[in-house]
């Protein structure tokens, strides 16, 4: 398994395409657009990071786009449910234990099926497991007397060589938070929130070419 950044990741969203392929009744409506409301931005702002990402896109952005103004700004392309399990749990953001219990994978990708809060604490939790990853990178460097900080492809390339220990997908154990950053990545508004964040913080090395969360 291969695990890359893309700068350049386009969604587009078409009801008439996309949402036939995943929708998996075929008897049940198509979800609509549904607009961000202002007390979920304020429920999204309240998601504390240690670091002060950006979500515009990679790289490099002329200006600082907040996790917030970066899932309203999707609502235009990619469906969100009005509530779903998650706010009613009122869960305060995701653990190896909550999405396990929580998430349905089969169904996480489907559009309407999150709401915007869910999606942005998906993209939370997932740039958490990253920071994780980057700092056991930065040490074992250090360990090694290796010089630099690991970038976006080096980090993604950590993640890729610890999934790569099973034999397939379905080995990989259900509260491994590696394999449910996989299951989240799959969604494609936390898959480019994550791929912009993640470039924009930890930078991308040139000679390595254009890389693409999945």
């Amino acid at each position: 398994m291969e695990v890359v950044f893309d700068r350049a990741t386009a969604i587009s969203y078409r009801p008439s395409e996309n949402l036939k392929k995943v929708v998996l009744n075929s008897k049940r409506s198509l979800p609509k657009l549904t607009a961000v409301n202002d007390e979920q931005l304020i429920e999204i702002n309240r998601l504390h990071f240690s670091f002060p990402y950006n979500f515009g896109p990679a790289p490099g952005p002329e200006t600082k786009t907040t996790l917030a103004e970066f899932v309203r700004d999707c609502e235009k392309e990619y469906p969100y449910a009005i509530q779903d399990l998650i706010d009613k749990l009122k869960l305060d953001f995701f653990s190896a234990e909550s999405f396990d219990h929580h998430i349905d994978r089969t169904l996480l990708a489907t559009p309407g099926h999150l709401s915007a809060v869910t999606v942005a604490k998906l993209i939370h939790y997932c740039l958490l497991i990253l920071e994780s990853e980057a700092e056991m990178i930065t040490w074992a460097r250090i360990d090694q007397g290796v010089p630099g900080a690991p970038d976006a492809h080096d980090i993604a390339n950590g993640v890729a060589t610890k999934v790569n220990r099973y034999e397939t997908s379905q080995r990989i154990p259900e509260y491994d938070h590696l394999g449910q950053f996989l299951t989240a990545v799959k969604h494609p508004i936390v898959g480019r929130a994550v791929s912009n964040a993640a470039i924009n913080r930890w930078g991308l090395s040139e000679r390595l070419g254009l890389p693409a969360l999945f």
